[in-house]
């Protein structure tokens, strides 16, 4: 019986050991990154607007903060093209609107997995502000409701997705990210006597993304 004690006891040391060294070998650390890719938003109008996905850009910085082997914190400032495209029966119809904001995520990120590639899921709130907006449509179209320019200029919603990442050294790291981006605010007044109850966004995108450890 003492000679089980004495091998339980040793077995525990050694396991605080190694979780103790384990646990002193990870250091904090703040990464910067570049990112850039490309995205597909649609709008939810109330009355609806029948509607092709619109195709668009995204790219930004991002600044990273480890502070756990498995999660970090992340600011991002980036620059995106977002709008939406009619769909209509008539050939002789087009109209896209298209707008550029700038958009600055705050994301928690939470890893998978201990090696060189690891899986990611990050989440958080996203605010951004309409910087402008162009129109490309034909004669066709006329004079309709959803023409008129963007009123609410302020963006604000949830965004998040998953992601791999690929740690190449000990300073560089390179990353596939998937996002959706979920918008509370509408572009136009949604009160009674308004033509719309709703004009918000929905946006999915993939983005490449390389960050350098810099301490």
């Amino acid at each position: 019986m003492r000679k089980h004690l004495y091998t339980l006891a040793l077995g525990l040391t050694l396991c605080s050991v190694l979780l103790g060294q384990q646990k002193k070998t990870f250091r904090q650390s703040w990464w910067i990154g570049a990112k850039g890719g490309v995205q597909f938003s649609r709008f939810l109008f109330v009355p609806s607007i029948r509607q092709h996905t619109h195709f668009g850009q995204r790219g930004g910085i991002a600044l990273r903060f480890e502070v756990d082997r498995g999660a970090s914190a992340q600011l991002e400032v980036n620059y995106m093209r977002t709008g939406w495209k009619v769909r209509f029966d008539d050939a002789n119809k087009a109209y896209q609107r298209n707008l550029t904001y700038i958009e600055v995520p705050l994301l928690a990120q939470l890893y998978l997995g201990n090696g060189p590639a690891r899986i990611f899921v990050n989440a958080g709130p996203i605010v951004g502000y309409n910087l402008d907006e162009d129109t490309q449509q034909t004669e066709a179209v006329g004079n309709t409701s959803y023409q008129r320019r963007v009123e609410n200029k302020l963006f604000w919603g949830l965004g998040g997705g998953p992601g791999l990442s690929v740690i190449l050294g000990t300073h560089n790291r390179l990353e596939l990210e998937g996002r959706f981006t979920y918008g509370f605010g509408d572009i136009w007044p949604n009160q009674r006597k308004d033509d719309y109850g709703q004009s918000a966004e929905m946006i999915f995108g993939f983005t490449f993304n390389y960050f350098f450890r810099l301490k």
